[in-house]
């Protein structure tokens, strides 16, 4: 079955949060986001509209370390 033909469910919340999404990029414009409002403005909306429960630290991780001494980058 060729990729275009498959129909997938979009759930409206996630639709309308891209919408918001994207227009907050254009208001962004060339200055773009910091990290913090990139997350708190685009990542966090877009996973709460998936179904995340962004603010349980067991299901979301705001830094991860692959292992115990990695440091995050900021």
């Amino acid at each position: 079955m060729p990729f275009e033909s498959i129909r997938y469910h979009v759930p409206p919340m996630l639709t309308k949060t891209l919408a918001d999404v994207r227009k907050r990029i254009a208001r962004a414009g060339s200055e773009g986001l910091n990290e913090m409002n990139t997350r708190a403005t685009i990542v966090e909306p877009v996973l709460a509209a998936l179904g995340w429960d962004v603010g349980e630290v067991d299901e979301v991780a705001r830094e991860f370390r692959l292992k115990s001494r990695d440091r995050p980058v900021d």
